[in-house]
């Protein structure tokens, strides 16, 4: 029997009677409404404010007909699961696009791994398909170019072309005076012709204009609508019946969307981490390019390039270059990223060196290596960190700094390879903002005497006694296999559960290894000392930057959970299991994984 919440009749009936108050809201307030209430007008408003354009994206991006619906049912799953974590809810049109060309490409590159391995023309005649001609060409490239665009060029012209916004409706929703939209458009449509004129598709601009503003309201098959807000609207509520009406296609293209966007934030959060040296379980946490943070943070710009030493002389007076200027040992005294300010415990004691044109970032103990190049010249000025030594070997960073005595700040990217324009981050931009002071301690200004100083005192590794070595074999078994985390707390911030859900460790014998999301943030070898209270157990890093350093911690077992409490390189060791903010302690627990 046909669930009646859900009938096409009864649904219209409450679009009908909620129109009054549902209509005239703005799609944040939309959004608000059904994310905190469930409010299904309001979901079933925005789904027909924005279907056009996301059916033109996928119409345009796909030949095939069943695969363009099966991109737009997956858009809005991912809407409805996503509803109340979108940065900037006023911008949805621009955020469904994305979705929608992501879905649209992704299903396109499945049909032709899919065709490879077909007869040639079976998979295309067993299925409707749109009209194969230059005009669907035209829209193709011009979707595939239009969301390779930067933000500010590509936000005005889907809310014009795509769904039909005036310049004054656009304008007031990007928050721009109308001049400055009106720029915007014009510099993207040149940057599109310029683009399509690459892959041999030469556009006048009138002609682009067309090609752009066609079908700005495509009309969406009443059925298509129908079986979306359906299924939608019993997803919302985690009713697997919602996704029932759907190909397993369309359920596949929600899930890996969904999927990649949690690794892309678990990616972000682990950057912050790994950037503050407090990842993980020690010198393994800055094991991956995650770590960008606080590299970036700690990666103070300089350049091999010297910049000219013209704007320099001044009444015979030499004014030193930038170069000059961040020789030295520089401290990070405040950090920005997409937004959120991190407290002083986060980046305490993250430094800078500069050496020439060398840099060396230290932070709790791991160190990054690597050469700068700067460009005095661009306003704001630009730096690039290459890295070639560290888990971001072979990487290039991309920020812009400004110099004011011996306050320094950088701007720098972290979850984004754009580079900043402006000294300001907000949500979702994936750019850090962060300060750093001079130390005018250091007397050497050479990243050798840093990184030297750096170095934890080791503390002797103790003999172990043979009478007590059946007894720590037996622990050490006990150790071994795979584990999976219930729980972390680092300085007093819990751990995400992305992170925890991507997080496993791997015992063997006396070697221990931490992988996050695939990626391995930690080898040590480890003793333990079951004689102690609570039970010690102290890690010799194997890889990495603090490859040969120790860490020093302790563990308890409750049943078949083991507790790890563990201080930062070069601290004492913990003597509870807490991590409070300033502690530079991590706190983790771990279950073992079922065979």
């Amino acid at each position: 029997m046909q669930d009646q919440s859900t009938h096409p009749i009864l649904r219209t009936i409450r679009r009908i009677a909620a129109a009054g108050d549902t209509q005239g809201m703005t799609d944040a307030q939309l959004l608000q409404q059904f994310a905190t209430h469930r409010d299904e007008p309001a979901f079933e408003v925005l789904v027909h404010r924005h279907a056009g354009m996301v059916w033109r994206v996928c119409r345009d991006l796909l030949r095939e007909s069943h695969a363009a619906e099966d991109a737009f049912h997956a858009t809005f799953l991912v809407l409805v699961r996503k509803a109340g974590s979108i940065a900037r809810p006023e911008l949805l049109g621009n955020w469904l696009y994305g979705v929608a060309s992501r879905v649209a490409l992704r299903a396109r590159k499945t049909l032709t791994r899919r065709a490879s391995h077909e007869q040639q023309g079976v998979a295309m005649s067993a299925a409707t398909s749109f009209d194969n001609n230059a005009e669907h060409d035209l829209q193709a490239l011009l979707q595939e170019e239009l969301q390779r665009l930067p933000a500010k060029y590509r936000s005005p012209m889907v809310l014009c072309y795509l769904e039909g916004r005036t310049n004054e409706e656009a304008a007031e929703q990007l928050d721009w005076p109308v001049g400055t939209l009106k720029v915007r458009l014009m510099r993207g449509r040149e940057m599109l012709r310029t683009r399509l004129a690459r892959r041999g598709l030469a556009v006048g601009a009138g002609a682009l204009t067309s090609a752009l503003s066609a079908d700005a309201a495509s009309a969406v098959p009443a059925p298509l609508l129908d079986t979306t807000l359906k299924a939608a609207l019993l997803f919302a509520v985690g009713r697997a019946a919602g996704t029932g009406a759907l190909s397993g296609h369309a359920v596949a293209l929600t899930e890996w969307v969904l999927k990649t966007m949690a690794w892309t934030r678990l990616k972000l959060v682990a950057a912050l981490l790994m950037a503050v040296g407090l990842i993980g379980v020690g010198a393994g946490r800055l094991a991956l390019r995650a770590l960008t943070l606080d590299e970036r943070a700690a990666k103070v710009p300089a350049g091999p390039a010297q910049p000219s030493a013209a704007a320099g002389a001044k009444k015979g007076t030499k004014v030193k270059s930038d170069v000059e200027r961040l020789q030295g040992t520089w401290s990070v005294s405040s950090l920005e990223i997409e937004g959120a300010k991190m407290g002083e415990n986060v980046f305490a004691g993250s430094k800078i060196v500069v050496d020439g044109n060398k840099f060396t970032t230290i932070s709790m103990g791991a160190t990054y290596k690597g050469i700068f190049k700067i460009d005095v010249a661009s306003k704001p000025k630009t730096l690039d960190l290459m890295f070639d030594e560290g888990p971001e070997k072979g990487n290039t960073s991309l920020g812009i700094y400004e110099l004011d005595g011996d306050s320094w700040k950088l701007c720098l990217c972290v979850g984004s390879k754009v580079r900043p324009k402006e000294f300001v981050t907000k949500a979702g931009s994936g750019h850090a903002l962060e300060t750093l002071k001079r130390d005018k301690q250091a007397k050497g200004s050479g990243a050798a005497d840093a990184a030297g100083a750096s170095e934890p005192t080791a503390e002797p590794e103790p003999a172990s006694a043979p009478a007590k070595q059946a007894g720590l074999d037996k622990e050490t078994a006990r150790l071994e296999g795979e584990w999976t985390m219930l729980a972390g707390e680092i300085n007093g911030q819990a751990l995400p559960e992305e992170f925890l859900k991507n997080s496993k460790r791997i015992v063997k014998g006396n070697e221990t290894t931490v992988i996050i999301g695939g990626q391995v943030f930690l080898k040590a070898t480890f003793t333990v000392d079951t004689s102690k209270k609570p039970m010690t157990i102290d890690y010799t890093m194997t890889a990495g930057p603090t490859k040969g350093k120790k860490q020093l911690g302790i563990y308890e077992w409750d049943g078949d959970t083991v507790r790890y409490c563990f201080a930062s390189p070069s601290k004492d060791r913990p003597t509870d299991f807490t991590a409070k903010p300033g502690s530079e302690r991590t706190f983790s627990a771990w279950k073992k994984a079922n065979k």
